[in-house]
């Protein structure tokens, strides 16, 4: 078993030398500065995934990172306030108005729904109306219908 585990290594690194030979080849600063050295290159591809380019050092990267993060936390947090405004019938130009005028009253304690019933209830304004969703656009022409005496009305009641 030996002789196989050293000749598949001698078949994938043929430059080293055995495992041990090798352990004591490197000093103690020259096994750091290769720990650093991966770690960096480890650490900007990871940084270049997630889109951050500009740093200078890793704790740069991490605090880049973190902001990039905490601004995507608040946009999801936005977006999901912005979208119970609408499931609890806020109308939709309307959702800015309302998340800012809920936020103190999230900050307080209160649940998102219980905060959003509370806001209608103090601005009912805020609320699309059943009637005006149902309601259609109706042509109204001048004047009574009833006593109109024009040609087409006369066809018409010769009809019926």
């Amino acid at each position: 078993m030996e002789t196989t585990n050293k000749s598949v290594r001698d078949k994938k690194l043929p430059n080293l030398p055995p495992q041990t030979e090798l352990a004591a080849t490197l000093t103690q600063e020259e096994a750091k500065s290769l720990a650093e050295t991966e770690g960096t290159k480890t650490a900007e591809q990871i940084f270049f995934a997630l889109g951050i380019e500009d740093f200078v050092s890793i704790e740069e990267g991490v605090q880049l990172c973190l902001a990039k993060i905490a601004e995507l936390q608040r946009q999801n947090d936005a977006l999901t306030l912005e979208l119970a405004c609408i499931k609890e019938g806020i109308l939709p130009e309307c959702t800015a108005d309302a998340s800012l005028l809920v936020q103190p009253l999230l900050d307080g304690g209160m649940s998102l729904r219980d905060a959003l019933s509370e806001l209608l209830l103090k601005y009912p304004q805020l609320q699309a109306s059943e009637a005006a969703n149902t309601a259609l656009p109706r042509y109204v022409p001048k004047g009574d219908p009833k006593k109109s005496d024009g040609v087409m009305d006369k066809i018409l009641r010769n009809l019926q």
